[in-house]
């Protein structure tokens, strides 16, 4: 269960990580806005130029949700494109298309790191097969392969 879960979450990482390198590709010329209305409250996103932005909103406030989506508020940039903006309403986050991207990849990056990585064998095995070869150094029995290093009599 946790391996599929683990594998469902991988994909879905990778998804959300080629769909903001598509928007941060189309940035220059489009704006796009994006939402979801879930229990009652609203959440929200912009792409800016350069710089994405989330948030949520009490859903009883269409006219801030409007505001905010629409680019209507005021967005500065922030330390390096970073910004939480906090109101008693609504909470919005900003960051660059490069960060987001960077963390949405590092799941996929990791599982298939862990899983293409070589791992060594370790010594007195086989390295074809992996056969045992403590008992005979000079010729694995199970598939006939001279190890580099064997030593004839």
């Amino acid at each position: 269960m946790k391996r599929r879960l683990l594998n469902l979450l991988t994909v879905l990482s990778l998804l959300l990580c080629v769909a903001v390198v598509g928007l941060w590709a189309v940035a220059g010329s489009r704006s796009f806005t994006f939402g979801l209305r879930l229990g009652g409250y609203a959440y929200f996103g912009r792409s800016f130029s350069d710089r994405l932005a989330f948030g949520v909103a009490r859903e009883d406030l269409p006219a801030l949700l409007y505001y905010y989506a629409h680019g209507r508020a005021n967005w500065p940039g922030g330390a390096g494109g970073f910004l939480y903006y906090r109101h008693p309403f609504a909470r919005a986050v900003t960051g660059p298309y490069w960060f987001v991207a960077v963390c949405f990849a590092a799941l996929p990056a990791l599982r298939g790191w862990r899983r293409f990585r070589p791992v060594p064998r370790p010594a007195g095995l086989c390295p074809a097969c992996g056969y045992d070869l403590r008992a005979t150094p000079d010729k694995c029995p199970e598939c006939g392969h001279v190890p580099a290093g064997a030593k004839f009599s």
